[in-house]
């Protein structure tokens, strides 16, 4: 390997590693932003954004329309609705730390997903991973154990979930159109979403403030179109091992910001079980797929579209 080679790959893992941040601190963004504006407004504005920031794919570079674009954009845009309105539901009722670490159990869900969708093999990893995951998820709830979980807890883990189920689809229908219009497609149809939620529940806010506009953008142009462009560019010069490694400390950085900006509690039992969760998020990666055409679900586990 020469040296440009070794210097392009640390540049790279940099900025995979600054994409990690900027995921981690939306977390706590979001919390803010969540006291100023409903939920589904968020989402709607934040998926709007997005959609027309990439529009270009669908109108001007004309891609190919058929039925699998238009059901694959139907499908992957409903469940990144249902993903991250879980998610952001889960965030009122819990704090910052435990809603980003256990948003961060889709990377245990997506192998056993793949498995009953694909008939992909797991390896026994995958299996330990499970366990060392649902452990944490009991240390971090309380002392209790499982039954201290409340209602943002759960919440939070069934959109990990959703978000799994995110990754499946993007994976399955990447197979059969082109990425960027599909991407397009998901993120408009994910705004309808929004849009209609804000209509039905009468959601629009009578007033933005400048608070709530600064983390509407936070979230909508950093975390979504910076933090993905980003995230695209350096994956190509980063190994999957490492990409996942440096994508997995998104948590600890919501963890971060929680303690110091939000007095989230912490406790050495606390960070037990941060440990057994990235542990276990680290290696479920060693049992994805190990068999068929598993490159695109490799990406998808390692590189979620948006946090």
């Amino acid at each position: 390997m020469s040296i440009f080679t070794r210097y392009q790959q640390a540049f790279f893992s940099f900025l995979l590693l600054l994409t990690a941040a900027i995921w981690g601190s939306s977390f706590l963004v979001l919390k803010d932003t969540l006291e100023l504006l409903p939920l589904i407004f968020i989402l709607a504005a934040r998926f709007t954004i997005a959609g027309l920031a990439l529009a270009y794919y669908l109108w001007v570079a004309r891609p190919q329309w058929n039925k699998a674009l238009g059901v694959g954009g139907l499908v992957t845009g409903s469940l990144l609705f249902l993903a991250y309105a879980t998610q952001g539901y889960g965030l009122y009722y819990t704090t910052v730390s435990k809603n980003a670490l256990f948003c961060a159990l889709y990377v245990i869900f997506v192998p056993f997903l793949a498995y009953w969708v694909r008939r992909e093999r797991l390896a026994p990893a995958v299996y330990w991973a499970a366990v060392i995951s649902f452990v944490g998820v009991a240390v971090i709830s309380d002392p209790r154990g499982l039954n201290a979980l409340n209602k943002g807890d759960l919440w939070s883990i069934f959109g990990a979930f959703c978000d799994a189920s995110h990754i499946i689809a993007v994976a399955h229908f990447s197979t059969k159109v082109e990425t960027m219009p599909l991407s397009a497609l998901q993120f408009m149809v994910a705004a309808l979403w929004g849009w209609l939620g804000v209509y039905a529940w009468g959601a629009f806010p009578p007033e933005i403030s400048g608070a709530a506009w600064g983390g509407l953008a936070w979230i909508s142009i950093m975390a979504t179109l910076v933090a993905v462009c980003i995230m695209n560019l350096a994956i190509r010069y980063v190994s999957s091992a490492r990409t996942v490694i440096l994508l997995s400390t998104e948590s600890l950085f919501a963890c971060f910001c929680g303690i110091i900006f939000r007095d989230d509690p912490f406790s050495w039992q606390f960070a037990s079980g941060v440990v057994l969760i990235l542990g276990a998020v680290l290696l479920s990666q060693l049992g994805v797929s190990t068999k068929g055409p598993a490159a695109p679900l490799e990406d998808s586990t390692s590189a979620p579209a948006c946090k």
